[in-house]
């Protein structure tokens, strides 16, 4: 898993932008000198992985701003302003989330 995590991190930014739907993308594939960049980033790296409380954090602060801009549809429904006002946390996504679905919203754009 480990090493497939790499390689996903390393060759298939391209491939992976290329692939998820284009409501959930945000700017251009990345080029091969961004990826070059933080290529000792995270816990998918050699450095990351002497440093694991940083590269934890690291990652967890990514996959913040991943499932915010995920349940924002790009940042363009009617959850935008509130779920970037003030910091992210798990709490905040999952509970604006919650009061659209329990309210019956399952659209609101």
């Amino acid at each position: 898993m480990f090493i497939a995590g790499v390689a996903l991190s390393r060759y298939g930014g391209a491939w992976l932008h290329r692939t998820i739907p284009v409501m959930w993308r945000e700017g251009n594939e990345p080029t091969s000198s961004e990826v070059s960049d933080v290529k000792d980033c995270g816990i998918f790296s050699l450095e990351g992985v002497k440093d694991i409380i940083q590269s934890l954090k690291l990652e967890n602060q990514v996959a913040l701003e991943n499932l915010a801009f995920m349940c924002t549809y790009g940042k363009r429904n009617c959850i935008t302003q509130s779920m970037y006002r003030g910091p992210l946390s798990y709490g905040k996504i999952f509970g604006l989330v919650w009061s659209k679905l329990s309210g019956g919203t399952v659209q609101c754009m």
